[in-house]
C-alpha cells in the first residue's frame, strides 16, 4: 500500500506562519532588551534617559520625580545623574 499524506489544511499552514513569525518577532524583542540593559550594566551612573528606560516611564516623570525630590540624585553642571546602586536599594521595599 502507498501511504498517502494527508495535504496540509489552510488552518495549519496559516499556523505554522505565524508560530514562525511570532518565535521570530520574540527573538528581535530579547535581543532589543538585552541590547538595552547591557547598555549601563557595569556603569555605576546614570543619565536621565537611561533611568527612564529602565523604569520603564518617560524623561519627564523623571525630572517631575527630581523636582518634587522623590528620587535621590545629584547634579554636574546642568546634567542630573543617578548611582545605580542607591536607584535600586532606593526602590527596594
Amino acid at each position: 500500500m502507498e501511504s498517502k499524506e494527508e495535504p496540509l489544511m489552510i488552518e495549519d499552514i496559516l499556523r505554522k506562519i505565524i508560530k514562525e513569525e511570532l518565535s521570530d518577532f520574540s527573538g528581535e524583542i530579547m535581543n532589543r532588551t538585552i541590547k538595552d540593559k547591557e547598555s549601563y550594566y557595569g556603569r555605576t551612573v546614570l543619565t536621565i534617559k537611561e533611568a527612564a528606560a529602565h523604569f520603564r516611564t518617560s524623561p519627564s516623570t523623571i525630572y517631575s520625580l527630581i523636582k518634587e525630590d522623590a528620587m535621590p540624585h545629584f547634579k554636574i553642571q546642568s546634567r542630573f545623574l543617578f548611582r545605580y546602586w542607591f536607584f535600586k536599594s532606593f526602590l527596594s521595599p
